[in-house]
């Protein structure tokens, strides 16, 4: 007989090892590591400037990891301009040596809603793997990729299910 999975697995507490949260840019803007983290704002208020400072700094605390910027509303040409800028003028460094990706490809949707029924596009597997070198992956907007009803809150925790186990 096999156990829904679904069903919780409690653990006594005291058997339970502690540990703190990690974060990323602790001293900054702590983002907790290995999650999924939103920043939401009106259009034009800055969201792509941010997340550019936020791979810039990630990549500059750590020099070995690698950053993966995708940024579908922007060219490339203008995201590259403006991490200079960030770089140059509020962090004093280069770009010459950090390891940030950036696209800036028409975005998928990876939800498919047939009826009452979601489903993962298959290309969600494909960009999982496109995603695995990477330390920090950066969507904006993350809309963009939804593909669902941004009104269904069942659409919606379906689509940050997938993140969040990817993130995991």
């Amino acid at each position: 007989m096999s156990i829904d999975r679904r069903l919780p697995k409690p653990t006594f507490h005291a058997d339970i090892e502690e540990k703190e949260v990690e974060f990323i840019l602790k001293d900054w803007l702590p983002i907790p590591k290995n999650t999924v983290s939103l920043l939401t704002a009106p259009g034009g208020s800055g969201k792509t400037w941010t997340v550019l400072q936020i791979a810039a700094r990630f990549c500059l605390e750590n020099r070995l990891s690698k950053a993966f910027l995708w940024l579908s509303e922007d060219p490339k040409s203008l995201s590259k301009s403006r991490l200079n800028k960030i770089l140059s003028g509020v962090l004093e460094s280069s770009a010459s040596d950090l390891k940030i990706d950036i696209a800036d490809d028409a975005t998928p949707h990876l939800l498919n809603i047939i009826g009452n029924k979601v489903t993962t596009d298959p290309i969600w597997h494909d960009m999982k793997k496109v995603f695995e070198p990477y330390d920090l992956i950066i969507l904006d907007p993350l809309i963009a990729f939804f593909g669902g009803d941004e009104n269904n809150n069942g659409h919606a925790r379906f689509f940050m299910q997938l993140f969040t186990e990817f993130a995991g």
